[in-house]
């Protein structure tokens, strides 16, 4: 998982840095380089191209397509640090699609760890008065099909290799962001096509290692180490971009990592 969180703080970083590309165009060099990846590793492996659960599998593409999209969209307009922090809100509403879905019984101890994340969302954007509104409602869409992806994800368990469902997902990501191309695109200038593939490589190390942990690691011990992302992401947009984050908004981004971090603590020690 730490091999994950540091790959996809790099790509995060990158992405912020590229944004002055559209949207479709990074979701493009992000996805057909990693496609192009994991396609050459399923068939040097010799690894069953497309799976055993095929419909399962298109749906996490689909989600996890429109996850990226989202989020890729909510970098342009905000910090990378908030958006990451806010995409991050997804286990509440997951916890929300297993009430109405499944059925599922949540305590009130971990609603009110729940609470606490959804405060510190309402810091970092009720107090940055500089945070753009479409931003801010991407990075939430972004949290929102992301819960779909972990709900996906738990449900495939080992039954799929983890390459073939990054594979799914880039199948998908690659098709969406094509047809956005085709209306849109921005000439790339050399210098900056060695990061857009780039950005694609370290993308594909943070996809296949963070599927790789959550199908054979309980979720309660991986997921607390994901949230390093945020820390990561933060470090690189103050020391490399240049980013500048208030202490209130500091504060919502510590209150959202600490109410999901304690809500998993909570979990664990009730499994054990």
């Amino acid at each position: 998982m730490l091999i994950s969180v540091f790959a996809f703080s790099i790509m995060n970083a990158l992405l912020k840095h590229l944004t002055n590309y559209g949207t479709f165009q990074l979701v493009f060099f992000r996805s057909i380089t990693t496609l192009a990846i994991t396609s050459s590793l399923l068939i040097y492996y010799k690894i069953p191209f497309f799976g055993k659960n095929k419909i399962i599998l298109m749906k996490r593409g689909v989600v996890g397509a429109l996850a990226m999209l989202c989020f890729f969209f909510s970098v342009s307009y905000m910090s990378v640090g908030s958006a990451v922090s806010i995409r991050y809100i997804s286990p509440i509403f997951a916890a929300i699609l297993t009430v109405f879905f499944f059925n599922k019984k949540i305590s009130k101890i971990e609603w009110f760890f729940y609470l606490i994340s959804f405060i510190g969302i309402l810091f970092i954007r009720g107090f940055n008065n500089k945070m753009n509104l479409f931003g801010f409602s991407m990075a939430l869409l972004a949290a929102f099909f992301s819960a779909f992806v972990y709900l996906i994800i738990e449900l495939i368990g080992k039954k799929e290799h983890p390459l073939v469902i990054v594979n799914y997902f880039m199948m998908t990501s690659f098709t969406l962001s094509f047809i956005g191309i085709y209306f849109y695109w921005t000439p790339v200038i050399n210098e900056d096509l060695l990061l857009l593939f780039l950005m694609g490589v370290v993308g594909f190390f943070g996809q296949y290692y963070m599927t790789k942990a959550f199908q054979n690691g309980f979720a309660y011990k991986v997921a607390p180490i994901k949230y390093v992302e945020v820390v990561f992401t933060i470090l690189f947009g103050v020391f490399v971009l240049e980013e500048r984050y208030t202490l209130l908004t500091l504060l919502g981004i510590f209150m959202v990592i600490s109410g999901l971090v304690f809500n998993l603590i909570y979990k664990s020690i009730n499994k054990n």
